[in-house]
C-alpha cells in the first residue's frame, strides 16, 4: 500500500515510533518519513523541536549505522552465495567475498595503516626542490589507528 506524501502530518506517538524503528534499521530519513506517508522535511522538523524525540532519533540512527557495519563486516568477512547459472537453471552457488569493503573497513579501524596517504610531489612556489615527508598521527587516533 502507497501513502500519499504529507508535508503536515502529525507527530503522534504512533508515526515517531515507526520513524524511529525505521532508522534504527538503517533507513534513510526519506524511507523513513514515507513509512508513514511524510516528507523527510516533516519528520526532520519534529526532530528539531522535541529535545527528547531528537536524542531519541540520535540513538536510532546510531543504531542503525551499527547494523549497517555490522552487514558490512559479515559481507566481507563471510561472504554472500551467489547462483551460478547454466543454461538459464541454478546450478549451484559461489561464496563471493567484497574486497571493497573489506577496505573500507580496514581504512576506516586502523587509517594510520591502511588509509591512502596524499603526496604533492610539486615543490612550493619558490622552493628548492627538496621533497620533505612528515608523517602526522590523527590526533583523534590511539597507537593502533583506531579511535578514541
Amino acid at each position: 500500500m502507497t501513502r500519499a506524501i504529507s508535508s503536515g502530518l502529525k507527530a503522534t506517538p504512533e508515526n515517531k515510533e515507526i520513524v524511529l524503528a525505521m532508522l534504527s534499521n538503517g533507513a534513510t530519513y526519506a524511507a523513513a518519513a514515507a513509512a508513514i506517508g511524510a516528507h523527510r522535511r516533516t519528520i526532520m522538523k519534529w526532530r528539531d523541536n522535541d529535545e527528547e524525540f531528537a536524542q531519541r532519533w540520535s540513538d536510532a540512527v546510531e543504531e542503525g549505522i551499527d547494523r549497517l557495519e555490522q552487514e558490512a563486516i559479515r559481507r566481507a568477512r563471510d561472504g554472500v552465495k551467489r547462483p551460478v547459472f547454466y543454461m538459464g537453471q541454478v546450478v549451484g552457488h559461489v561464496q563471493e567475498y567484497s574486497d571493497s569493503l573489506l577496505k573500507f573497513l580496514l581504512e576506516a579501524k586502523r587509517p594510520s595503516v591502511y588509509r591512502a596517504r596524499n603526496i604533492n610531489l610539486m615543490p612550493p612556489e619558490g622552493g628548492d626542490g627538496v621533497l620533505e615527508i612528515r608523517w602526522k598521527e590523527p590526533e583523534s587516533a590511539q597507537p593502533d589507528g583506531t579511535p578514541q
